[in-house]
């Protein structure tokens, strides 16, 4: 995916409870306080800054490269709460006609 000037290589995630639970654990060996989700949140955002900071990018371009995980963030979140919002396969329940 082109975002701006940076071509930023959209990758097939592989997240699981486990994966996030072991993000925390490791910021949480560190700073207890991490087991609070607010605070693990915190360390995962001040994380991304420092990367993206770290990048041999113009100011435009780390600019728009944190523009697109905005982005991407807010899908993620939005994805996660709509699965979350709706019933379990095995609660759907009715019969759907063409047309109604």
């Amino acid at each position: 995916m082109y975002c701006g000037e940076v071509d930023v290589q959209m990758s097939e995630l592989q997240l699981t409870p486990e994966l996030i639970e072991d993000l925390v654990n490791v910021i949480a060996a560190r700073d207890p306080e991490a087991r609070k989700p607010g605070t693990a949140v915190q360390y995962l955002a001040a994380a991304i800054g420092v990367m993206i900071a770290s990048q041999r990018l113009g100011p435009a371009e780390k600019q728009d490269l944190l523009d697109h995980l905005c982005a991407f963030t807010q899908h993620v979140l939005d994805d996660v709460a709509r699965r979350q919002s709706s019933p379990p396969p095995e609660q759907w329940f009715g019969i759907w006609k063409p047309d109604e």
